[in-house]
């Protein structure tokens, strides 16, 4: 017999005192990502940008009071003409999303080349095989390249290729949306000012 039964919501009750409105959004985006780290094991926070009307999904490498970065290869193309910047985060049910509206930097050259090498070395040759993971048409071509360039380098110093380069992000504006059971929506929306931020939250 086939049931009709609706599947069960597993979003949480609203409780407003459950979500703490905290005065620097920064500190409060940290700690959803701290969180969600902790809470699924292997987590790898992601960042969709939204660019002339498409979802581009970037990896989130650093996430401090000045800003959010964002390093990889062909990251010059995903950023050509995008002076304004539109992020979303997303945390998994009951922990909502967060929309982030700024504008877009490029990271200096010496902190590029710093970020890189404090990457482990397997962490910098597979960035040397995703530049050429286009003419790499199977996993075991991949894994050819990898150990050509294990190779090639030897116990030399991994270079920073040349298309790898690094972005960050200054918000002026955060959002944080929750949604619960029952159609409860809070929104807390911050807007940066000279002395700081202010926060606006609406309930419906």
């Amino acid at each position: 017999m086939t049931s009709f039964a609706r599947p069960q919501d597993q979003r949480p009750v609203f409780d407003p005192g459950n979500i703490n409105a905290e005065v620097d959004p920064m500190n409060r985006l940290m700690r959803l990502l701290s969180d969600a780290m902790q809470r699924e094991p292997g987590f790898h926070p992601e960042v969709m940008m939204e660019k002339e009307m498409h979802l581009q999904m970037l990896d989130l490498t650093d996430c401090q009071q000045k800003g959010i970065s964002m390093y990889g290869i062909r990251l010059q193309e995903t950023m050509m003409g995008a002076g304004n910047a539109s992020l979303r985060f997303n945390f998994g049910s009951g922990s909502g999303h967060v929309h982030v509206e700024g504008r877009m930097y490029p990271i200096s050259e010496p902190q590029c080349d710093l970020y890189f090498h404090q990457l482990s070395r397997e962490q910098q040759i597979e960035t040397w095989v995703r530049i050429e993971e286009k003419n790499l048409m199977s996993s075991e071509a991949m894994d050819r390249k990898k150990s050509e360039l294990e190779q090639m380098f030897g116990n030399r110093k991994v270079p920073r290729p040349d298309g790898y380069m690094g972005y960050i992000c200054v918000p002026e504006v955060m959002t944080f949306i929750y949604t619960f059971r029952y159609g409860w929506q809070v929104t807390d929306r911050y807007d940066r000012l000279d002395a700081g931020w202010a926060c606006d939250r609406r309930v419906k």
